[in-house]
Order: C-alpha cells, then sequence, then structure tokens
C-alpha cells in the first residue's frame, strides 16, 4: 500500500479525463507540463456491480494504483480529502514473452452479471428407497429413478431482489413400473425482497410442494402413507428501523395441507407476529413481542394461541450468535376450554 499525495487537477482537465483522451493528450491540451501534472485519477467500474479509481503517472504514462470495488456503481467523479490516501498496488508487469500463471492467454475477462438472470438446469439421481409405501407394517424396497428439470429466475439490485424457481421430478420405479409417474414431485418457490427506503423493507416468501411422500408436506416430516398430497406456506413481513438502536418488525404468515385421502386430516395454520429489537451493546441485541396463533385442522377444534415473548442474542465472535427467546402460551379453543403452557 503506497501514499496517493493529492494534486488538483489544471483547468479544463476534468472535462476531457471523461473523453477517455490519452494522458500525454490531456497534458498537451490543457498547456500543463510534466513538473505541474503529476498524475491523473480516472474513475470507472461496471454499472450496478462495482466501482473503481485508477491512478497514472504522467512520466510514464502507466498504471500506478488502483483502488477496486471502491463503490457499489461506476465512479464518474473523485474528490479529494486533505491528508493521504491509500490505494492498492498493482503488480509489475512481466517482460515480454513471459507469462504470469495468473495471467489469461486468451485475454479473456469476466462476464457481468445482468440484472436479470435465467437459469435452466436437469439433475439425473438414483435413489435405493426400502420403503416405498411409507407403511412400517407392509415394506417393500424399490430402485428409483429420478429425472429434474428446473428453471430459476433472478431478479436483483441493490434495492430488490426478487429469486423464483420451479422443478418436477419424473420417477421410473425398478420393481413395479405401475408407480411411474412424470410429475410425482413439484415444487415452486419465492423470495422477495425491497428496501422501499433506508429504513423501511418488505419481504414476501412463498414456497409450494405437491407430491406423493407425504412427509415432505409436513412441517415436522412426519409420513402418513403414500398418498398424493400437496401443501403452501405463504408469508410477509416489514421491518422499519426508528433509529440508529432501535427497530419493529412484523409480519404474517398462512401454511395449509391437502391429502387426496378422505381419513387424512387437512389443515390451515395462521401465524402472525410483531417485534422491537433494541441493540443494547455492540455484541448484545434485546427484543420484546407478541406472536398469534390460529389452528383450522379438519376433524379437531379450532385453536387459537396468544405468546407474548422476550429475547436476547449475543454475537460471541463474527460466526458465531447465541439466542435465547421464550414466553407464556395462552390457549383458546373453541369449545371454552383454555390453558397456558410455557
Amino acid at each position: 500500500m503506497a501514499p496517493i499525495r493529492r494534486v488538483s487537477a489544471p483547468p479544463g482537465g476534468e472535462a476531457l479525463a471523461g473523453t477517455g483522451m490519452p494522458i500525454k493528450e490531456m497534458t498537451r491540451r490543457t498547456d500543463q507540463n510534466r513538473q505541474t501534472i503529476r498524475q491523473l485519477v480516472r474513475g470507472g467500474g461496471a454499472p450496478t456491480e462495482d466501482g473503481e479509481i485508477k491512478i497514472f503517472d504522467v512520466d510514464s504514462c502507466s498504471l500506478v494504483a488502483q483502488i477496486t470495488n471502491g463503490h457499489s456503481d461506476t465512479v464518474f467523479g473523485v474528490c479529494f480529502s486533505p491528508g493521504l490516501a491509500v490505494a492498492q498496488q498493482v503488480p509489475i508487469a512481466p517482460q515480454f514473452g513471459t507469462q504470469s500463471a495468473a495471467q489469461d492467454p486468451q485475454k479473456l475477462q469476466l462476464p457481468l452479471r445482468a440484472p436479470m438472470t435465467l437459469l435452466p438446469s436437469i439433475t439425473i439421481s438414483e435413489e435405493f428407497n426400502d420403503n416405498v409405501l411409507l407403511d412400517n407394517r407392509n415394506r417393500r424396497w424399490d430402485l428409483i429413478t429420478g429425472v429434474t428439470p428446473a428453471l430459476n429466475f433472478i431478479w436483483e439490485s441493490r434495492t430488490h431482489r426478487l429469486i423464483a424457481g420451479y422443478n418436477f421430478t419424473a420417477e421410473l420405479y425398478l420393481r413395479d413400473p405401475t408407480r411411474d409417474n412424470a410429475f410425482n414431485t413439484q415444487n415452486f418457490n419465492l423470495d422477495g425482497m425491497w428496501r422501499a427506503t433506508e429504513r423501511l423493507t418488505l419481504t414476501l416468501a412463498d414456497a409450494f410442494t405437491a407430491t406423493t411422500d407425504t412427509n415432505l408436506i409436513s412441517p415436522a416430516g412426519v409420513s402418513v402413507g403414500r398418498n398424493r398430497s400437496w401443501g403452501n406456506a405463504l408469508s410477509g413481513g416489514a421491518a422499519y428501523k426508528l433509529d440508529e438502536f432501535t427497530a419493529v418488525r412484523g409480519g404474517a404468515s398462512y401454511a395449509l395441507q391437502r391429502f387426496s385421502r378422505g381419513e387424512l386430516d387437512d389443515s390451515d395454520v395462521y401465524h402472525g407476529y410483531l417485534f422491537l429489537d433494541r441493540t443494547l451493546t455492540r455484541q448484545v441485541r434485546g427484543s420484546i413481542g407478541y406472536d398469534f396463533g390460529y389452528f383450522d385442522i379438519e376433524h379437531e377444534d379450532k385453536v387459537t394461541t396468544h405468546t407474548p415473548k422476550v429475547g436476547a442474542s449475543w454475537q460471541v465472535t463474527p460466526t458465531i450468535t447465541l439466542a435465547v427467546n421464550g414466553g407464556p402460551t395462552f390457549e383458546l379453543h373453541d369449545n371454552g376450554d383454555s390453558r397456558i403452557t410455557p
């Protein structure tokens, strides 16, 4: 790292720098000699990706220092402040006819990342399943070949992110071909974020699964046998920063499960929450809030829950964080029963 001395731009130098004109020509047109202009600074970089600053030596007309990733967008102007700035030294170029280990002989550049990305893929899998019926009283094994095409869409910038993906799995059974199906499992996922202002952030997420494996749609992963079923979980939230140390966040979610067999119980579950977070120290954060739940399970009493919560988190190291939160839950049943659980 080398210090960079502040040098004022000559009259007209800023306008000529934006044209990409060579350094020697800029020196001649501004009627300045090389004793006056010792270094020139030029900004650039990929839009919405990174900004870079390059510093050139007028005497040798060479690049002497560079600052990469100095900004989140293209640098169009450079402002100096009193004192010394620090920039990264540029490695000395190899002699003509030699090639360094990191040099690309084809002089290729990494592609610029577009705001929108469409990513198709396909996966082929082989599975041995010793209980294809998901029934411990009637266990049967089979070899299952799976083919999973997928399509993912990504759209993001500094203020928003939208990721959506869909895939399905076609399965071929070795011992029981009657179970072959082109859409045995289907999945759709959505993850969105929008930073509406510097203080307000909105989020949206959705997860859909249709399958014959009932354990894949159960939040606890419990299987009730092989049956055509599907589930969906939709959630949204908002976070607002009140000041430098305090923020409020809230959200709601809706999850449902549906089964083809009549003896299995469908369900609808609603949740809502509201919390106030406070940064106490650089490593410790406290929170207080309220959690609401409504459970509508077929053939069961509808239940409403109210849970006040208090919690805290401690960032032990940059990669380790310990957290604890909890509170009593008040259950209210439609039949009039109620209870409190820890």
